[in-house]
């Protein structure tokens, strides 16, 4: 049986004749959790919303099992890849509907929710600790407990490949290391999770794979030793970054006189 599979192949992408990105390839699997890491402009939230069809790339590929994701409907991609982008809108409503709201894939525009819906809903409000908000409309909340909120809608999504864009960035530090578990117990159920991250130590620590995005490029993809070991690291933020014990590292920056 065919392995299912994201995969982007020399994808490049410009805004008014500027090129952002240029070359791009790589391919992610179900199961995979996925760091994407390089200094701001570098192309990665461009990358992301090609990946969730936001936009098309300028040329080259981007296939969903071997489809490319330009012939699929917006329901089909909704139900295979989703994404959870830095910046948006808060709707007046209220948490319960907004959640609800994840399921549109499957439940239509009628949102007439099955059994499967519900659980999945109820799910993804647990697993996120927003249970007790269904009532609550979204403006009422903190900007870290709307964060929460945005994570359980995709959760209850339940695409297979979920693209998510600084998922943690209004979140206190308890927060955010709920939240990187939750999405590691998602790729331990056979989702893929690609993780846009400013954190560079977080990343290579909590991440069994790294990507390094550097000009508009990939520049390394593999295991968070091996990026700072290639100087994967060094090159693309221009800092020192040393292994400490297995899992621990230390980013600091250059001696201005080397």
């Amino acid at each position: 049986m065919e392995i299912a599979m994201l995969e982007l192949r020399d994808i490049s992408f410009a805004y008014g004749g500027c090129r952002v990105l240029e070359g791009v390839n790589i391919n992610f699997s179900p199961g995979e959790l996925c760091a994407l890491v390089g200094r701001n402009g570098c192309g990665k939230t461009t990358l992301a919303r090609l990946m969730a069809r936001q936009a098309s790339p300028l040329t080259g590929s981007i296939l969903l099992d071997g489809v490319d994701i330009s012939s699929l409907s917006g329901r089909e991609l909704a139900r295979r890849v989703s994404l959870f982008p830095q910046s948006r809108l808060t709707p007046d409503m209220a948490v319960g509907d907004y959640v609800a709201y994840g399921r549109y894939p499957y439940a239509g525009l009628s949102m007439r929710l099955g059994h499967s819906d519900i659980e999945a809903v109820r799910e993804a409000m647990e697993l996120t600790g927003v249970t007790g908000f269904e009532g609550r409309r979204l403006a009422e909340l903190s900007g870290g407990e709307r964060q929460l909120v945005y994570l359980a809608m995709q959760i209850a999504q339940g695409s297979d490949f979920m693209i998510l864009d600084e998922p943690a960035s209004s979140l206190d530090a308890a927060n955010c290391f709920a939240v990187f578990d939750v999405l590691s117990a998602m790729a331990l159920r056979g989702r893929c999770v690609v993780v846009i991250i400013h954190d560079i130590s977080f990343a290579l620590s909590r991440f069994p794979r790294v990507a390094v995005m550097d000009g508009g490029r990939i520049i390394y993809d593999g295991s968070p030793c091996s990026a700072v070991s290639s100087g994967a690291i060094e090159s693309a933020f221009g800092v020192i970054c040393e292994a400490v014990g297995e899992k621990d590292y230390i980013i600091r920056k250059k001696d201005r006189l080397c």
